[in-house]
């Protein structure tokens, strides 16, 4: 009996150290880049943000005419607070993609790019003010992470370029069990949604299309099915070595 217990006890701790050795080959990142060389990739898949209906613009002029300070603060614009920086002021672009700006009046900036959108306002300004140093960013760029998380939640991205590694970094990163090959990254676009699946155990990642993050950009992390299973699993194999435990201890007196 003592011999036959002492056996079930040793092939739960063997099922124990398997069932950990099978989930590891899940958990590392990038599995198929090489690891005894160093591999040189193009970056050719980033694209500047393209400003959309209700993004909010913080812009400032500055220059030796008077007129600037039209740009100033004004209680008329938009005000946002996060939770890393004070309140910022900005345009709304409204639902036909346009901003009113003073001294130049109704200006379509949806489609464009921040880069772009200043190109403009100068060019615009140029005969109208001195000097004129025009500054365009967008205000309220941020990005969910949530599911199989350590910490999931709403970021805010100050400089207009993120991908999907930063925001789950951001995220305190994917838990162990978390399906990394199977990452669900929900997009809007010109009022369609997208539903995209990512895999980052593969370097291919690196060079997909959406690997760099755009604006409401959502990211949801699946939990492993095997995950509840084997905590179930594990679970009743420790109440079993506990009552085996027991029933040894019995009966040594």
């Amino acid at each position: 009996m003592v011999k036959s217990a002492t056996i079930y006890i040793l092939i739960l701790i063997a099922f124990t150290a398997l069932s950990s050795c099978e989930s590891y080959k899940h958990v590392p990142y990038f599995q198929d880049l090489p690891e005894a060389m160093v591999l040189n990739q193009d970056i050719e898949n980033h694209s500047p943000v393209a400003i959309q209906p209700n993004d909010l613009l913080g812009i400032t002029v500055s220059s030796l005419s008077e007129e600037a300070k039209l740009f100033a603060p004004s209680p008329t614009r938009i005000t946002i607070n996060t939770d890393d920086s004070p309140s910022r002021e900005g345009y709304l672009v409204n639902p036909q993609g346009e901003i009113h700006l003073p001294l130049i009046g109704d200006l379509k900036v949806a489609g464009l790019s921040t880069p772009e959108i200043n190109e403009v306002i100068s060019k615009k300004l140029r005969g109208q003010l001195k000097d004129a140093v025009v500054n365009v960013r967008l205000l309220n760029f941020k990005v969910a992470v949530f599911g199989d998380v350590v910490k999931p939640g709403i970021y805010p991205v100050t400089n207009e370029r993120i991908t999907v590694l930063e925001a789950i970094i951001l995220a305190g990163d994917l838990k162990s069990e978390a399906v990394k090959s199977n990452i669900l990254l929900i997009r809007e676009v010109e009022s369609k949604r997208q539903f995209i699946r990512l895999d980052i155990q593969s370097k291919t990642i690196f060079k997909s299309p959406y690997f760099y993050l755009k604006n409401n950009d959502m990211i949801y992390v699946e939990m492993s099915g095997k995950k509840e299973r084997r905590s179930a699993i594990l679970t009743n194999a420790n109440i079993a070595t506990v009552v085996v435990t027991f029933i040894l201890l019995l009966l040594k007196f």
